[in-house]
């Protein structure tokens, strides 16, 4: 499952502000299209983004409420997407989980700068045993997760019900979920998260498994919300509600 004795580099990031940090990453791997993607090309970036100033204005209440907000980095990979959003939404506890070992073990490195936990799991829509693998060597963002497999490494299942029910003082602000089809265990039950989350960052794989209807869990679960904004952005789906202050705790 990938090269072990890869060798290592280190991004340094700027914010414009006077605040650094770095990002550990495998030289020649899947990690640089990621950090490129995220730092260089803007796929990330929340700013241009329609209703940014909403999502910044909820996030401010929350934090005046003296809660903290979440943001659940769901197939986390080696941190580079918390630790790009961190500039943008400052103060903010990021939960991240990633089944892959060998992304998890940088993962655990580029978060401690943040408020952040990180959990070697899978995400699941119940609790158990899951399964992930690696088909192509290097391409470290290609982790397949499936319940009852064999030949992979073994993780545990855990649920975005539980991760939440351990932070009594967070309010959810962004669940982005990046899990290689793996959606379609999901959103299949157990969606009592599913309401509390304002924006939801989705990227589907129908493309990569066609025909297997990866997303049909997750498009029926959303697709009938008559409250929220079905937005296309980049290879992610967005599911961004109608009234955000209705997310704020009260003060």
């Amino acid at each position: 499952m990938g090269n072990m004795e890869a060798k290592l580099g280190r991004f340094q990031m700027q914010d414009g502000r006077g605040q650094s940090g770095s990002i550990i990453f495998r030289v020649g791997s899947s990690d640089e299209q990621l950090i490129r993607h995220a730092f260089e090309l803007g796929v990330y970036d929340l700013r241009p983004f329609p209703r940014f100033a909403e999502l910044q204005s909820l996030h401010q209440k929350i934090l005046a409420a003296g809660k903290t907000p979440l943001i659940l980095d769901i197939g986390a990979n080696i941190g580079v997407i918390s630790n790009y959003w961190s500039w943008q939404l400052p103060n903010c506890r990021y939960l991240c989980v990633e089944p892959l070992n060998e992304n998890f073990d940088l993962l655990q490195e580029n978060v401690r700068r943040l408020d952040a936990k990180a959990f070697h799991a899978g995400i699941a829509s119940e609790e158990g045993s899951l399964s992930v693998t690696m088909p192509n060597p290097e391409d470290y963002w290609s982790a397949i997760t499936t319940r009852g497999g064999s030949g992979g490494e073994s993780v545990p299942a855990i649920t975005i019900n539980s991760l939440l029910a351990a932070e009594p003082n967070g309010v959810p602000l962004i669940a982005k979920i990046d899990i290689e089809g793996f959606e379609n265990d999901l959103f299949s039950k157990n969606l009592e998260w599913l309401p509390k989350i304002p924006m939801l960052v989705m990227e589907m794989h129908d493309w990569l498994f066609c025909k297997k209807n990866t997303s049909l869990s997750f498009r029926r679960a959303v697709m009938l919300g008559e409250h929220a904004d079905f937005i296309s952005w980049g290879e992610n789906f967005v599911v961004l509600a109608h009234d955000l202050d209705s997310f704020a705790p009260a003060g």
